[in-house]
């Protein structure tokens, strides 16, 4: 029997989706696709968002079937791919939670020093930044939920306001630049900002495994992330220079900073400061309330079939201290932990197995349309992903 949710736990679910997308992907956007143009970043932002959302909902639907309060994305893969589907997926898992922790604590650290004007206190401030975080996850589900619906009012009025102010900054001519031979290079932020499938279970419990409720609010999630992502781009691209500048979009991708910081410093007011700051620390701190949760329902599922344990504080201890300690030694992480993650990380796991078990499910349900959908999501996922390494392994490099 399904269950009827409330008008409070959709809207709950709804900020904690949207705090998990427009959290750390706001900040990284800007600057990779603001440097291939305005004209490609929209068109990989309503792309890959579309295939994001397909991915989510062919989950969801799996994880309702399961009505497993411990199912997690292990279990899943395991059943449809056997033992090698369900270690790709492990391994996948452990370097998207682990490899996007990182990145936050990284950005966390790297906005409040700046704040400050003091890069020599970056391990203090990683320090603070952890086990602020760490104490409202450990503080049970209801503070997550409060503390994250907070942090989401807070970071859209910010947001409403740098967006009015860095509109007297903006030049039209920069969204004239386009450099498609970079857009392959933004995708994989592009696939981070729209993750949001590491908490869809710890969703689909709290609504009470009703799978239409479900998708209806990963969709108005998405559309507002998505909607706010556009504005985003828009403004940061008029208002910060392509190059030729050290408050440049090209300089602060080298830099691996996020877009907060140039704008802070073309601007110069302390006034907005202050204000970018704190929407920098609320985006950071909402994506790592919702990556928590995925992060620990994720080792709760690996330890109960694999290592075969409960133990709570054993599963904390892994879900939260070897993203810190990595975070600790390379502190200027954020966007190149992003990239990582994004290019092969979530494109593994929430973009080509997703398709696959799509086909296989769709195939069983003889729905044509389904298919051929699930089949376009696996091409191009599958192509990001090739791509990807390739940019690992150092073949392919930007030419910025």
């Amino acid at each position: 029997m399904k269950g009827n949710s409330s008008i409070l736990s959709k809207a709950t679910m709804c900020l904690l989706i949207i705090g998990s997308l427009v959290g750390a992907g706001i900040l990284a956007l800007p600057v990779q696709i603001g440097i291939a143009g305005l004209v490609p970043a929209l068109i990989g932002l309503v792309a890959l968002g579309t295939c994001m959302l397909f991915s989510g909902i062919v989950l969801a639907r799996e994880v309702v079937d399961s009505r497993d309060d411990l199912f997690h994305y292990p279990t899943l893969f395991g059943q449809y791919l056997g033992k090698a589907g369900k270690w790709i997926a492990i391994g996948a898992n452990a370097l998207i939670f682990h490899g996007l922790l990182v990145a936050y604590l990284a950005g966390g650290a790297a906005v409040i020093t700046r704040f400050f004007g003091d890069s020599s206190n970056v391990t203090l401030a990683l320090v603070i930044f952890f086990a602020v975080m760490v104490s409202v996850v450990l503080c049970g589900k209801r503070m997550v939920h409060h503390s994250n619906s907070l942090l989401i009012l807070m970071m859209w009025v910010l947001f409403a306001l740098i967006i009015v102010i860095s509109q007297k900054h903006v030049d039209a001519i920069r969204y004239e630049a386009v450099d498609w031979k970079f857009f392959p290079f933004s995708l994989p932020v592009i696939l981070t900002a729209y993750w949001f499938h590491g908490i869809i279970p710890n969703v689909c419990r709290h609504l009470e495994w009703n799978l239409k409720t479900t998708v209806k609010v990963m969709s108005v999630a998405i559309g507002i992330g998505t909607l706010m992502y556009i504005i985003w781009t828009i403004a940061a691209i008029g208002a910060i220079p392509l190059n030729n500048s050290p408050n440049s979009l090209v300089n602060t991708f080298h830099s691996s900073l996020p877009a907060t910081v140039p704008l802070q410093r073309i601007l110069g007011s302390r006034t907005f400061a202050i204000m970018a700051s704190l929407f920098a620390l609320a985006a950071l701190m909402t994506s790592y309330i919702s990556l928590a949760l995925g992060n620990i329902g994720f080792h709760e599922d690996l330890f109960r079939h694999v290592i075969k344990t409960r133990r709570r504080e054993f599963i904390f201890a892994i879900s939260f201290l070897p993203s810190f300690f990595i975070a600790l030694f390379f502190p200027n992480a954020f966007l190149k932990a992003v990239n990582l993650v994004g290019g092969v990380g979530i494109a593994v796991l929430y973009g080509v197995l997703p398709s696959i078990i799509g086909i296989i499910r769709y195939k069983r349900d003889k729905s044509v349309w389904r298919i051929v959908l699930s089949c376009v999501v696996l091409v191009i996922f599958s192509a990001l992903l090739c791509w990807q390494v390739l940019v690992e392994f150092g073949i392919l490099r930007p030419n910025i």
